[in-house]
């Protein structure tokens, strides 16, 4: 299964101008399995679940958290501290809760990223190696910092606009029925980066230089 677990609506993400019914159409297009809408602080998106959804795709809600060091996306938690507080503190809440944590675009060069900090996070669940909105530069060096950290290496968009849905996603190898699977999936590091290409209109597996 395929899945694009970092997405933005315009509902509830200000820079975003991409809508949720904008993303699943571009989701289904492209061919994807599943979605993750991970606005920035808020995971206000669960109204979206409350609505008629689509047979084809699966829709889960989690959330991009900034803390001091930079934004992390969480999965599986929902009673955050509404203050900000370090990534360390952050991760260490999420796993003893069962979630995951992922650091989204770590070397993103605009303070959103937790940069060398990704080293010292020992409770991560995984890291976003391979991010739409970054560099090559800084996704490579994502990317090698997972590998030596031992940490599972995801793909995702983090679309702002339509036509980023998906450009890159996560291969999940076992059916995921629910939330619960998707974070068990991630926890035991049964995942691969993948980037759509529109030549062939097919995801393709990211090859590890």
């Amino acid at each position: 299964m395929i899945i694009d677990l970092h997405l933005h609506t315009s509902e509830y993400s200000e820079c975003s101008k991409v809508s949720f019914q904008e993303i699943v159409a571009e989701a289904r297009r492209k061919g994807l399995d599943g979605i993750c809408i991970t606005d920035h602080d808020t995971m206000a998106g669960k109204r979206f679940l409350q609505d008629p959804l689509p047979e084809d795709l699966l829709v889960f809600i989690g959330i991009e958290v900034l803390t001091c060091e930079g934004d992390i996306l969480v999965f599986g938690v929902d009673d955050l501290p509404a203050e900000q507080i370090s990534a360390q503190a952050l991760t260490e809440i999420v796993t003893e809760k069962g979630g995951a944590c992922i650091a989204a675009h770590p070397f993103r060069k605009n303070l959103r990223g937790v940069g060398n900090h990704l080293k010292s996070l020992e409770m991560l669940t995984a890291v976003e190696g391979f991010n739409g909105n970054t560099t090559v530069e800084n996704n490579v060096k994502a990317a090698t910092w997972a590998v030596r950290l031992d940490k599972p290496v995801i793909g995702a968009s983090d679309a702002h606009k339509s036509a980023q849905v998906g450009c890159y996603a996560t291969y999940f190898p076992n059916p995921i029925r629910n939330l619960k699977d998707l974070i068990t999936q991630l926890q035991e590091g049964l995942v691969k980066p993948m980037f759509y290409d529109e030549a062939s209109q097919k995801y393709q597996p990211i090859k590890e230089k």
